[in-house]
This record gives structure tokens, sequence and C-alpha cells, in this order.
């Protein structure tokens, strides 16, 4: 009987052995970011090797010295954000110069936000080249932020697209060797350096309008040749705040038929065409005011009644003498 019992353990110990130890282990938590097309999940959260890091408690994926590169086989979007649940964000920190190339594999994408938010912050620079769109996310009211950080985007189709708004907000954006550069509903530069150099479209708020304001320069340039192109365009009127239109020499914003929907483009003076090139920056002689302004106008004010008041009273004293 003893000898039954040993031989039964030893053959449900051999069973046992042969049973993966997965099977036994707690399913991992599966997360809403691809990279590469795989998914992220508790079992696959970085690679030191290719240097990011996700951390699912903040939805942030961080970039150092990091190269994420289409094969064209396994997935050409190289990071993806697809959450369950509609208006979460993803942020991405870049802490070391970083790159994201799709190599011009067919329907590339750098980075794709569905129907979510994202935001592109760091200290270091982030490079997308080789894609078909560097960033694109396609739903209404959401958006795409890059604050303090340094973009650049070439040698892609489109640069920023989507049916959401930009804000770029104390950055470096430089677009070069493109056709569109960057495409929204709305379009808001503050206090940045946004540089687009495209053959098709420089700069173009679909829906809404383009605001710039602050110490900014923004450059915007499109092909001279190319009845179609335009360098910078917006749906709604111009919000400049604290800059100029610097080129063209005297250029002015107005209203433009394009499309058979009357858009704001930038015209030099006395011109009937849209400018190709134009750069919009700081204002000079800009200076706000300084001190209690209130205060230095009721001073004025009192000392303008007292002087006033002085001359009456002395015209009486020389009229009761008289």
């Amino acid at each position: 009987m003893k000898r039954r019992l040993l031989i039964i353990a030893a053959v449900l110990a051999l069973v046992m052995s042969m049973i993966p130890a997965s099977v036994f282990a707690a399913e991992a938590a599966i997360y809403p970011v691809k990279i590469l097309g795989e998914r992220l999940s508790s079992d696959y959260m970085s690679d030191p090797v290719a240097g990011w890091e996700y951390d699912p408690e903040t939805n942030t994926l961080t970039l150092k010295d990091c190269l994420i590169e289409a094969d064209g086989e396994s997935s050409n979007t190289c990071i993806l954000f697809d959450p369950d649940e509609a208006g979460q964000t993803l942020t991405i920190v870049v802490s070391g110069g970083s790159t994201i190339r799709g190599n011009n594999a067919e329907g590339a994408l750098g980075i794709e936000v569905d129907d979510a938010n994202l935001v592109i912050t760091g200290d270091a620079g982030l490079t997308i080249q080789e894609c078909g769109i560097a960033v694109y996310h396609s739903s209404i009211g959401n958006k795409v932020t890059v604050k303090n950080a340094d973009l650049t985007i070439n040698r892609c189709q489109n640069g920023i697209v989507g049916g959401g708004d930009l804000l770029i907000d104390n950055a470096t954006v430089d677009i070069s060797d493109i056709a569109v550069g960057l495409e929204e509903r709305s379009i808001t530069i503050k206090d940045s350096t946004v540089t687009a150099i495209t053959s098709l479209f420089g700069i173009f708020a679909t829906e809404d309008k383009i605001s710039i304001s602050g110490n900014s320069t923004v450059t915007a340039e499109c092909d001279p040749e190319d009845p179609e192109a335009v360098s910078i365009a917006s749906t709604g009127e111009f919000d400049l705040q604290g800059v100029e239109i610097t080129e063209p020499e005297g250029g002015q914003t107005d209203g433009y038929e394009y499309g058979n929907l009357e858009r704001y483009f930038v015209f030099a003076e006395g011109s009937e065409t849209p400018a190709t090139r134009v750069v919009i920056k700081k204002a000079e002689n800009t200076v706000p005011p300084t001190g209690n302004v209130n205060g230095t106008f009721f001073w004025t004010g009192m000392m303008t009644i007292s002087v006033l008041f002085l001359i009456i009273l002395i015209s009486r004293r020389r009229s009761a003498n008289i």
C-alpha cells in the first residue's frame, strides 16, 4: 500500500513538473500602449537596449538615448496609445537624445494616439523621421502638447496632424524636408520657436485660429512654385499678441478664398496672393509699463486738480484786488 502511494506521488510530481510555471502565475496586466506592435504589460514595461521605460501609474513613457525603429515586418507604428476610455493622456518624457524612425515603411507612423491626448516634454531632443505621419491623432476635442521640449521632424510626409488642438509652449519645434508641417483644428504657440519648411502646407489651422504670443519666433515656408502650397493659414482670424509679422515686409493678415472657403493668410504689402514665406516674431517696443499703473493715474489726476484749483484761487484774488 505504501509503495503504491509512493508511486502515485512520484507520478503526480512528474506531471506537475512538466506544466509551465506561467500556468500558475497571475495574469499579466495589459496596458494601452504598443511599441512596434507589441502590447505593453506588467511583464513587458521596459527595454533597456532600446532605451525606453513605461510607468502605468502615470501613463508616462520615458525615452533615454532611445531608438525605436520600424522594421517593416512586425508593425510600422512605432508608438501607439489606444486606451479603452477616451480622453486619457500619454506623456512622453525625453530625458536623453532619442529618435523614432519609420524607415519609410509603408504607412509608417511615429506616434499615434487614438481618442486621447499626448504630451511631449523633457530636457533632451526628440527626432522623428522617415514616417508617413510623425505625430497623428484623430479625435476632435483632444490635444497634442509640446512643452519644455526640443522636437525635430524631418524626412516625413506629414508632421503633426489630426483633428484636435495643438499647443506648443516654451518649446522648439523644427520641421523640414516634409510635405505638411502642422495641420490641426487649432494651433497655439507660446514663447516658442517654430520652423516649418515644407513643400505643401507649413502651418494650417483647419477649423479654428492660429494664436501666437510671447517671446515666439515662427517661420513658415512652402514651395513658391506650387500654386496650391500654403505657408501659413488659419480658418479663424490670426490672434497675434506681443508679436508682429516681420517677413514679408509690411505683411498683414487678410481673408482669401481657398478651396471654396475663406481662410486667413499673410500677404505682402500691395500683394493679392498669400506670401510663401512668413516670419512672425516678438514685436519691438512692447515693453510693458512698470510700477503701479493705477496709482500713477491717481496721483497724476490729483496733481492736475490741485493745479487747476490753484489757478482758480489766484484768479479770484486778482479779481478782488481790482
